[in-house]
């Protein structure tokens, strides 16, 4: 997920002591710009720069806008991402679902085993506990669903640098990803560090945005860690120096109307099975599927 300590580390040794990104896994559906045409079409495995240019319009039920009242975005806009699709059914084709700690459900719920609203088809759940706020159906915990009495203004009733960054804002939502227990203490600490650091006032992922994207060969290490590594087929390699809006846009080879969501829902994803993983391209030996774990956070070794 994303802050984890092995996409901490993995961007690291792909790019150095101080990396320009930070490394995700996404459900994106397959497009016909960035992946292809044809029966063959698929997005499994592949992976993108994606540059942030703002929030997106409206951001949760109560159409809630995060902007200034000129249109420019009132919080800090987070450094890009390299991501690696993972999922599919996910907002569709002009979209990335970035997986991140209490990221929200979605139309599945296998995190949670005290949620009554949702269930798991398997009677299986990854945690012990695991928060409610911000579900069914408002993304996790972000501050302007979960929070906004903390997190908003009192009068326009927007999200700022100033709200977000408030002690009373970063204590709710600070408290709130800690309720997070099992499968392992390891995995309970990266899912709250995941969830607190995504709600950061430098890095606030945690909103829908809208980004740049740009198709790239896959990072090394960031295929090392999610076991899905795809034949090189002479892509450029993500751009260390595209890092803002004004500098994709001044590069033709990064297209916008693309958007940004955000989930963790605990289940099995699509690119975790081979046949699937396989139709995005040329699996290297046996990194044919995503990694993947049971609800004992053991890996799950079925080939199938």
């Amino acid at each position: 997920m994303l802050f984890a300590d092995e996409m901490l580390q993995a961007a690291e040794d792909d790019w150095g002591p101080t990396p320009a990104f930070n490394y995700a896994v996404v459900g994106h559906d397959p497009d016909p710009t960035l992946d292809g045409t044809g029966n063959g079409a698929q997005s499994c495995c592949h992976c993108y720069q994606l540059v942030y240019i703002a929030p997106s319009a409206t951001l949760d039920v109560e159409g809630r806008v995060n902007a200034s009242p000129t249109g420019a975005s009132a919080v800090n806009i987070p450094p890009p991402l390299i991501v690696q699709a993972f999922n599919t059914a996910a907002g569709g084709a002009s979209n990335f679902d970035v997986y991140m700690g209490v990221g929200g459900y979605g139309a599945n719920n296998a995190c949670d085993p005290h949620f009554s609203g949702m269930t798991s088809a398997s009677g299986k759940y990854l945690y012990t506990t695991f928060p409610d706020a911000g579900e069914p159906g408002q993304g996790g915990i972000k501050a302007p669903t979960v929070f906004p009495n903390d997190c908003l203004t009192t009068d326009t009733r927007l999200i700022t640098n100033a709200t977000l960054s408030s002690s009373a804002c970063q204590s709710a939502m600070d408290t709130a990803c800690d309720e997070v227990s099992g499968p392992t203490p390891a995995i309970a600490a990266e899912t709250s560090r995941s969830c607190i650091q995504s709600n950061s006032p430098n890095s606030y992922y945690h909103i829908n945005w809208d980004v740049y994207a740009k198709r790239v060969e896959c990072p090394t290490h960031m295929m090392e860690v999610t076991g899905c590594k795809l034949e090189p087929t002479n892509l450029p390699a993500a751009n260390p120096a595209v890092t803002t809006a004004a500098q994709a846009q001044a590069d033709s080879t990064f297209l916008s109307g693309y958007t940004t969501t955000t989930m963790q829902d605990c289940c099995k994803p699509t690119c975790a099975w081979k046949d699937n993983s396989s139709q995005g391209g040329t699996p290297v030996g046996n990194y044919n599927s995503f990694y993947t774990c049971d609800q004992t956070g053991a890996p799950v070794t079925d080939p199938q």
